[in-house]
């Protein structure tokens, strides 16, 4: 945990000292040794719930747009969708329940990620490396505008959930108005993951993350480029609706992480008024 994160538990707000620099404070009189780094963990990756600006079609960005009432029911029914998947690992060998729900600082992640930390009986704690995708001019538009008014931009946009079928140049293009690439978004992400990962205790075998539509087609891409490269990218992913929960695989070595999916956009546990109703950003009909 870096200076970019703070741990809240349900309403009070404490500093996190960072776990290496306590480490460092509490054994710098040890020597120094250094173990092969070799961790495995179950990633478990949420989308945050509906918010108005998702059922007007509007592209939201970094803007604070806070869940609307669906979205407050999809909030709700990730925490049950959560805990089923943890029994589910902890079954199958994993040691215990996650002991804090990781989010990004956005409003509508951090209420999803409340509900979610509320009901595993867990610490809720933010990093902005987890924050929407910076869309500079694209923000508050509708889909429809953003792809009359700024068509180049939004050819980018538009391929958010197309994993490894994106183009170098178009991973590295930045979203005018002082907007991030792909790469940005991705790079950020990723080191957050693997950082939570190295940073977490031994028996802590699942990491709870929820974040953004954006964001979570990075880690997408991210783990689709990896399996490419080693030819097993063979198919077209859906988008990933609102609330949906998504299952990686993250093994840390010496030579960085190496990321498969386990399921993808799962949105079983979203039934009744948690229902996902809202367009999908591919396109501007």
């Amino acid at each position: 945990m870096d200076g970019r994160m703070k741990k809240v538990t349900f309403g009070v707000v404490s500093c996190c000292l960072p776990l290496r620099l306590a480490q460092t404070v509490a054994f710098s009189a040890l020597p120094k040794t250094k173990e092969p780094l070799n961790i495995s963990r179950s990633v478990l990756v949420i989308r945050h719930g509906e918010t108005d600006w998702n059922n007007q079609r509007r592209v939201q960005g970094t803007t604070d747009i806070p869940l609307n009432e669906r979205g407050i029911n999809q909030a709700s029914a990730c925490a049950g969708g959560i805990i089923s998947t943890l029994h589910s690992t902890l079954e199958n060998g994993h040691s215990k329940t996650p002991l804090t729900v990781y989010t990004s600082c956005l409003k509508r992640a951090r209420d999803t990620g409340f509900a979610i930390a509320r009901s595993i009986q867990a610490e809720l704690c933010t990093d902005s490396r987890l924050n929407e995708w910076d869309l500079g001019n694209l923000e508050g538009m509708t889909k429809a505008d953003a792809a009359a008014k700024c068509s180049g931009d939004w050819d980018v946009f538009k391929q958010w959930c197309n994993g490894a079928q994106i183009s170098y140049t178009d991973a590295a293009k930045h979203i005018s108005g002082n907007g991030e690439s792909m790469d940005d978004v991705r790079q950020r992400s990723v080191a957050c993951i693997e950082n939570l990962i190295e940073q977490a205790p031994d028996d802590e075998s699942t990491i709870v993350v929820v974040t953004h539509g954006g964001v979570l087609g990075q880690l997408l891409r991210h783990a689709t480029m990896q399996n490419k490269f080693s030819g097993n990218c063979h198919f077209v992913y859906r988008k990933a609706q609102n609330a949906c929960i998504s299952h990686f695989t993250v093994s840390m070595t010496e030579s960085g992480g190496k990321w498969d999916i386990v399921t993808w956009a799962d949105t079983s546990h979203l039934v009744g008024d948690a229902k996902p109703i809202s367009a999908q950003y591919g396109s501007t009909a």
